[in-house]
């Protein structure tokens, strides 16, 4: 069951803290068949500084993809500062590595399956995880549109989001309230991708949906949740 609303009736809330540390765990989908699983975990290593871990694990008639990710980063003035990224890809193919290394006013270091490349420090500022822990703290602040430059496959990349309304939804998890974004591929795109954001759980990624020429490609839904935190500073449990 979903439940829009408009736009303009979106008060977000003004105690969320999206670095609060926790794990969240998801069912992987495409259309109706479920293909694995996965889950985001952001930790605390004191002093500002943080790492968030993805991984999922996957399965198709004959084929596996494993992927596990981790963006070691700090935060300051409501900015997330990554130092260095790690991805490693196992499975069905060939097996690969990626690693992108940020200095302060230097050149990023970026290696993607054995090729490396220098990217200047003005051409991006995120890696493929640490811009959407940004994506949530800029939402949970009203941002309504964002950009992020970001270092992708040894390149510089401009990914645009959108906020687009706010829907309740039915979920693994249990029901919550979210707001709806959409990233800006542009019009001639064949691509398109949705995330919905958990308003009272610290905007948690809840859903994520790939859509290519209309098709679904993949899906995430929330399963669990779990603050790596005092019970005092976590949210209060969903709705049954």
């Amino acid at each position: 069951m979903k439940r829009f609303l408009p736009l303009a009736l979106i008060a977000l809330s003004a105690t969320a803290n999206p670095m609060l540390p926790y794990r969240a765990d998801y069912q992987v989908w495409r259309g109706d068949s479920e293909l694995g699983e996965g889950y985001y975990q952001l930790e605390t290593l004191g002093n500002q500084q943080f790492k968030l871990s993805y991984q999922s694990d996957v399965g198709w008639l004959f084929l596996s993809d494993t992927r596990t990710e981790t963006s070691s980063l700090r935060f300051s003035g409501e900015q997330v500062l990554p130092s260095i990224y790690r991805m490693e890809r196992t499975g069905s193919g060939p097996d690969f590595t990626a690693e992108i290394r940020f200095l302060p006013k230097q050149p990023i270091h970026s290696r993607y399956k054995g090729d490396k490349v220098t990217i200047e420090p003005s051409a991006a500022q995120f890696d493929p995880l640490s811009y959407q822990l940004q994506l949530r703290l800029d939402v949970a602040q009203g941002e309504t549109e964002m950009l992020y430059p970001i270092v992708y496959k040894n390149q510089a990349r401009e990914y645009r989001y959108k906020v687009v309304g706010e829907e309740r939804l039915s979920l693994p998890f249990g029901e919550l309230d979210t707001i709806k974004v959409a990233r800006d591929r542009g019009e001639n795109s064949k691509r398109e991708t949705y995330l919905w954001l958990a308003r009272d759980h610290n905007f948690v990624l809840a859903r994520l949906i790939q859509y290519k020429e209309g098709d679904v490609q993949a899906e995430l839904k929330l399963e669990k949740l779990t603050w790596l935190a005092p019970p005092s500073q976590t949210p209060p449990a969903p709705h049954p």
